[in-house]
């Protein structure tokens, strides 16, 4: 069973004062076996983007793609590699120095084209659920602003689950 701290929070008056691990020793205490206790998500440095302009590289299944990212940043190009990348999009983009499934996002250069970041799909930022389907960056909604970077927050993921 997957039991989820926000949830627990909601549900019970008081619970978001109580520690983490004065939560677990409580569950044991009742006889329940706590397996796991895992985040959602560990991600960082994750911003909302909207795809302005995508461009075929020729000679590859790769796009080259124009993202606004909000005032702050502005306009940035990412080569991605998405099969349903495409203009308009709102999609998540992990900056450079972000840090996503056990690895650090950097600036480099594509078959010679310069990519600032990269497209996420929502395996690479909550890697807890293998159903989400990896090969596809995630389309947001409009309720989404270019340049908001709450967006574990935004999505949910912003959780810890218990495993019994």
């Amino acid at each position: 069973m997957l039991v989820s701290l926000n949830l627990l929070k909601e549900l019970i008056i008081g619970f978001d004062k109580i520690a983490l691990k004065q939560i677990i020793n409580q569950f044991v205490l009742y006889g329940i076996e706590v397996k796991n206790v895992y985040k959602l998500s560990d991600a960082t440095n994750l911003i909302v983007g909207q795809i302005i302009e995508c461009t075929k590289i020729p000679d590859t299944h790769l796009n080259m793609c124009q993202i606004n990212l909000g005032d702050e940043i502005g306009v940035k190009q990412i080569v991605c590699g998405a099969p349903k990348v495409k203009k308009d999009l709102k999609v998540i983009v992990a900056l450079p120095g972000a840090k996503i499934i056990g690895k650090t996002i950097q600036s480099s250069i594509i078959r010679g084209v310069e990519s600032y970041g990269m497209c996420c799909a929502l395996l690479e930022i909550c890697c807890w659920d293998k159903s989400f389907d990896d090969d596809k960056i995630y389309e947001l909604s409009d309720q989404f602003k270019e340049g908001e970077n709450k967006i574990i927050q935004l999505l949910g993921f912003d959780d810890v689950i218990f495993r019994y």
